[in-house]
């Protein structure tokens, strides 16, 4: 059998760290495709750069149109967020939905749901190994997932992909299971390109996510890096180098007359966000709200102890026990929070929850960038601050927040911040549920941090090492497509458009993307 074309994503592929590993000689396949195929960088939007990307790719819309911007949602009429699965796709459908004129194969896509043979004309698996697919196993037809994991087994990272950075034995164990996972994908992304001459077969390496999270340290810049890298350890290498290998396979089954494409629609790299928004900004603007502290404080200018790297529980326990007498008669523990079955139980954000109701701001949980909500009269429940008073607040909320900086370099935490809307009862839809998104800076890599006034957070542990860029690239090589080429850069809203053009596909006009091939 042959494929059309054959789109892989590689899930978080920063262009660097791929770069760094073709010049070492350990990605022949794709340095080979590159140099036969053309080749460009994109960019992802800089806000909410995480959380929604995998829609935006499907879609090809960006989250201001499909008002998607994450599975945490904020209840402004009770002070609370949920945790919900992937973007409907009904105002916009997944690009692969197609109907009976293409046939398309759609294999572990993250945050993909099933359209059902009705919309696509093939087969459709979701939720057999992809990094965060928001959604438990599926597969048109209904049978196939089982089929699949009775052949071939199933991923022993779907939904257990974190390890504990510090005991060495998990990182041992994740990279072992990782191993297995990929050749069991090898098996079965085979399998499937011989099924049938498919017009198109997409599908994504999630696993390239999971390494860098979890082994950034190992390999790159960051502060744990001169402290747990190993000379002659290269975890991140061993994975992508069998993944170089899965593709070169997967290309000479899908036969010469198939188009390659990989793309990664976002990168990665240290990690300045998980502790930052996930803890820090919370304690930040409690202690601003209610002058005291809720993680035991220290003064400023109080030198920070060496890292620690005996931390033998999850960050919410060690986090936990942080808290102060006084914090805990206001927040809510991990240990309740679960047994109230939160799904949000492991973020020291959410934990906050309790407390939002005598807060003129706080944070909103956050797998990415910080997020401040303001309390607003008429707008959120029990809203404490006036209408009028809004803008003079949000200036007084950035200005606090750059004021903290890392404890252990004196670097500041903030890179940027975005105003989300003009004024506070601004109802335009699809705003997103935060005033104000606070984009970290490289000093927020840190495990503590420090204010003149309110003294010092942390340490706390390290949790994931990597985190998002905007950073992707798009490759081509097939028929038609002239070798060495440089590609303007592009945006994710263009993948879409150019794998449709790729394969004669009509390309929808909602569609403000454009054919990266054709430019």
């Amino acid at each position: 059998m042959t494929a059309k074309v054959v789109a892989l994503c590689l899930d978080s592929g920063e262009p660097w760290v791929l770069d760094h590993y073709i010049e070492k000689g350990r990605l022949p396949n794709i340095a080979r495709l590159r140099k036969e195929g053309a080749y460009g960088l994109t960019q992802n939007e800089k806000w909410y750069k995480a959380e929604p990307t995998y829609t935006t790719v499907m879609t090809g819309v960006w989250p201001s149109d499909s008002g998607y911007r994450g599975r945490i949602v904020y209840h402004p009429e009770h002070l609370d967020v949920q945790e919900y699965g992937t973007y409907d796709f009904q105002e916009f459908p997944m690009f692969w939905e197609l109907g009976k004129d293409f046939k398309v194969c759609a294999f572990d896509f993250p945050q993909a749901e099933i359209a059902g043979p009705e919309k696509v004309n093939g087969i459709e698996v979701v939720a057999w190994g992809a990094h965060t697919p928001r959604r438990g196993p599926g597969s048109t037809p209904e049978g196939l997932i089982d089929e699949l994991k009775q052949t071939f087994g199933p991923h022993p990272n779907l939904h257990h992909d974190n390890n504990n950075i510090y005991i060495d034995k998990d990182a041992l164990q994740l990279k072992e299971e990782l191993t297995i996972g990929l050749e069991r994908r090898r098996q079965i992304m085979l399998d499937l390109v011989a099924r049938e001459d498919w017009d198109m077969l997409i599908s994504a390496f999630g696993e390239v996510h999971i390494i860098l999270h979890q082994f950034w340290h190992l390999v790159f810049d960051h502060p744990l890096h001169e402290h747990m890298a190993e000379d002659g350890r290269d975890d991140i290498g061993d994975i992508l180098e069998q993944i170089d290998d899965i593709i070169g396979d997967v290309e000479k089954a899908a036969g010469d007359k198939a188009t390659m494409v990989l793309f990664a629609a976002h990168g990665m790299e240290a990690n300045r966000a998980d502790i930052c928004s996930g803890a820090f900004l919370a304690e930040m603007l409690y202690r601003w709200s209610y002058n005291e502290a809720a993680l035991a404080p220290s003064p400023a200018g109080t030198p920070p102890p060496p890292y620690r790297f005996d931390y033998p529980r999850h960050l919410k326990y060690e986090v936990w026990d942080l808290v102060t007498p006084e914090g805990r008669k206001r927040l809510t523990s991990p240990i309740d929070q679960l047994q109230m079955g939160l799904s949000l139980n492991w973020q020291p954000t959410n934990w906050y929850k309790t407390a939002w109701g005598g807060m003129r701001a706080f944070a909103l949980p956050s797998y990415s960038d910080g997020y401040i909500r303001v309390s607003v009269k008429g707008r959120d429940e029990g809203g404490l601050v006036d209408p009028e008073d809004y803008n003079a607040l949000l200036d007084e909320l950035e200005t606090y927040i750059r004021e903290w900086r890392c404890a252990r370099t004196g670097r500041p935490l903030v890179e940027e911040t975005l105003r989300t809307r003009k004024t506070a009862l601004d109802n335009t839809p699809n705003l997103p549920d935060a005033d104000i998104v606070i984009s970290w800076a490289k000093g927020a890599a840190t495990d503590i941090v420090e204010h003149d006034k309110y003294g010092q957070i942390g340490p706390v542990p390290f949790f994931r090492l990597g985190d998002h860029t905007t950073n992707g690239f798009i490759l081509a090589k097939g028929p038609g497509i002239e070798g060495g080429r440089e590609l303007s850069e592009g945006t994710t809203i263009d993948f879409a458009p150019t794998i449709l053009s790729l394969m004669g596909a009509p390309v929808p006009g909602y569609m403000k993307g454009r054919d990266l091939l054709a430019s």
